[in-house]
């Protein structure tokens, strides 16, 4: 447009243009200004995160449990096995396979009764995270792991006698367990695979 010979310079849309309407373009390259802007519908779209809780006793900042687990009666059999040192699963009598201790219901069958079955105790490591207590070296940091027993599932558990530095995926484990200081349900935890 405007360079045709036939009218040369003298067509209406050469020369210089008139800017468009609205704000000007922006100063830097790449840039440009969109229209019809507007606030996002959700007044905070990120996904919320867990409160950050200030523990008195320990001094430790983060986010930690605010009360010991409780039995209801999905799970008062799990916790009585448990103080007797033995993991229990669940099992699908229909699809035959292993849950996590905490299903209620078979996801492929959900109307599947569900059974407590013993578990080996074994597995491996399979993602962990190290948090560490601030403001001390004295008291050593709290490892939480996803651990894959042996029989499927996993389970999240706290890792005690194994040095953070040397977990590794597929690190074997052995499933312990433990009261917490406060009370409370015993609970798995993992430990080194071999005793001693």
């Amino acid at each position: 447009m405007g360079h045709d010979a036939a009218v040369g310079r003298r067509h209406p849309s050469a020369g210089r243009r008139r800017p468009a309407a609205g704000r000007g373009r922006r100063r830097d390259p790449g840039q440009r200004q969109r229209r019809g802007t507007r606030p996002p519908c959700d007044a905070d779209p990120r996904p919320a995160s867990p409160p950050l809780i200030i523990c008195e006793e320990s001094g430790r900042t983060g986010p930690v449990s605010v009360s010991p687990l409780t039995r209801d009666e999905h799970s008062a059999e799990f916790f009585d096995a448990a103080a007797r040192g033995v993991l229990l699963l669940r099992w699908s009598t229909e699809c035959g396979g292993y849950l996590p201790p905490a299903a209620v219901i078979c996801p492929c069958a959900p109307l599947a009764p569900l059974e407590w079955r013993e578990a080996s105790g074994l597995g491996e490591v399979v993602t962990w995270t190290v948090i560490p207590v601030r403001g001390t070296d004295a008291v050593p940091p709290t490892v939480v792991a996803y651990v894959e027993l042996a029989e499927g599932p996993w389970i999240t558990v706290r890792v005690r006698g194994i040095d953070p530095a040397k977990l590794r995926a597929g690190h074997p484990v052995r499933i312990g367990f433990e009261t917490p200081e406060g009370g409370g349900e015993t609970i798995p935890i993992a430990l080194p695979p071999h005793p001693g």
